[in-house]
């Protein structure tokens, strides 16, 4: 609809550190022929209050320390981003667009 106006887009980001990592599932299925497909999901938690005034739901964010444990399967346990770690700005709309490079 050409009347509705675009959502904004946020950027959220922690100022101390450069990368930040979701915890997510994958997995390859393949079809009786033989074809494969990756498969990938980013797991949500309920969201602390510096995303809940956007969304209910946020991606969980792993902490550094707790990286390599969610990969080798020790990690059975998690939490939303503690509330003062976790920054946000308004980003442009172009970042929605495949053909975006900034």
């Amino acid at each position: 609809d050409k009347n509705t106006k675009p959502k904004t887009p946020y950027r959220f980001y922690e100022p101390q550190q450069e990368l930040f990592a979701f915890a997510g599932l994958w997995n390859t299925w393949q079809d009786p022929e033989g074809n494969a497909l990756d498969n990938g999901t980013i797991i949500t938690t309920q969201a602390n209050e510096k995303v809940s005034w956007l969304h209910d739901r946020m991606p969980v964010i792993l902490q550094e320390k707790d990286w390599k444990p969610w990969l080798t399967g020790e990690l059975k346990e998690f939490k939303a981003l503690e509330n003062e770690t976790l920054e946000n700005e308004k980003t442009s709309p172009a970042i929605n667009n495949p053909r975006f490079s900034g």
